[in-house]
């Protein structure tokens, strides 16, 4: 009789499981925040010299009209820290490579507008300077088909958990989309940048909706103060970079705890570990060879530092 009943469960487990993904979830309508950040490299291309660092988030607010149709407004809003082209600045060539990198600035403005078309599981977007809507998501995919947006082949489709619930996840090579959330890929790119732009990065870190953590780094949060969000990325290095088997991570802004997460180019955590010293040295041996994002969360806001693991 036990054995029956752990069955039955097993089976009703399942059938939840299946009608959660069945399920679609589409694109909030208000009310929602995607967290991310972004680093500049002082060289172009597959560069090892840490940049300037930017965190940054969209936040979904009020509505619009354009052509008679409901678009979701988008803020993009954030801490900017930009190259200082000054008397360090490097010319080589035509071409002057900035060395350091200038007090983070705050701005916030109107990036453009969304909206869903959730009988055909897509989501469109209006950027503020176009003059027609584009594709931005398509979850009607299926393994096998090609996203014109992604740019890639779907390579399989699987779940994962959102605030107590599964929703499709879509596998790409480097990237995944998620029902309702778009790219969440942590240490990918972000809601709109699929494909990194030679100098620099954008890295997804988290969804927020009604104030309610959804998914990803779940130690993120929402940019609401300038505070929130003050880089002093000059207060933090790694070494050696490219690493071999140990990475040295230094970190002078240490005023408590300082939680460390190391990220594959597909999102995938591969470790986590906290300190409250200024100094760490951990292993990374078992490591494989590639790029990696480390992300430093201090009580001063979370930095991102890129990790080449080279033998």
């Amino acid at each position: 009789m036990k054995y029956l009943k752990h069955i039955l469960l097993c089976f009703l487990f399942i059938s939840s499981l299946k009608a959660q993904t069945n399920k679609y979830h589409p694109f909030p309508d208000s009310n929602a925040v995607w967290s991310n950040s972004q680093v500049y490299w002082f060289c172009p291309g597959n560069c090892t010299v840490q940049g300037c660092t930017s965190n940054y988030q969209y936040r979904m607010k009020g509505d619009t009209i354009i052509s008679g149709i409901t678009y979701h407004k988008i803020y993009k809003q954030g801490m900017w820290s930009y190259g200082n082209f000054d008397s360090t600045a490097i010319a080589y060539g035509s071409t002057v490579y900035y060395t350091s990198c200038l007090p983070p600035v705050y701005s916030s403005a109107y990036f453009g507008a969304i909206r869903n078309d959730t009988l055909h599981k897509k989501v469109f977007y209006y950027q503020m300077s176009a003059s027609s809507e584009t594709l931005l998501y398509d979850f009607s995919l299926a393994v096998g088909d090609t996203s014109i947006v992604q740019a890639g082949v779907v390579t399989s489709i699987d779940s994962v958990l959102v605030n107590g619930n599964y929703r499709k996840r879509f596998n790409y090579s480097g990237l995944s989309t998620v029902e309702g959330i778009g790219n969440a890929s942590l240490g990918g790119a972000d809601l709109f940048y699929f494909n990194d732009e030679e100098w620099s990065k954008e890295s997804f870190i988290c969804f927020w909706q009604n104030d309610v953590f959804m998914y990803g780094d779940s130690t993120c949060s929402e940019i609401s103060s300038i505070k929130q969000v003050v880089q002093k990325t000059d207060k933090v290095n790694i070494y050696p970079n490219p690493a071999t088997d140990i990475l040295n991570v230094e970190c002078l802004m240490v005023n408590g705890t300082t939680e460390i997460t190391m990220v594959d180019m597909l999102g995938n955590t591969v470790k986590q570990m906290s300190f409250s010293t200024q100094h760490v040295t951990f292993n990374i041996i078992d490591l494989s060879e590639g790029v990696y994002f480390i992300n430093l969360k201090t009580n001063e806001g979370i930095l991102t530092k890129k990790l080449i693991v080279q033998r």
